[in-house]
């Protein structure tokens, strides 16, 4: 049923502990669409996005703040 997603990543820099410059913050801009005729409501499409989240391997192996804003 999704036909496209379209994301505008935004990654922060910042120094840790060390000094280091390090990506301390990783935005997502999610904008997803779905094929003609397939309906869902705001509230789907929220639990649909926190679940992808907490299940990515990505997001699970950063050691960065991810924050999601959902464009719907």
């Amino acid at each position: 049923p999704l036909s496209s997603y379209d994301d505008h990543a935004i990654a922060h820099l910042g120094k840790n502990s060390k000094g280091q410059m390090i990506v301390n913050r990783i935005d997502l801009n999610p904008k997803v669409s779905f094929d003609n005729g397939f309906e869902i409501n705001q509230e789907e499409i929220l639990k649909m996005h926190d679940r992808a989240h907490r299940y990515c391997f990505i997001a699970n192996t950063l050691d960065s703040d991810v924050e999601v804003n959902i464009n719907i």
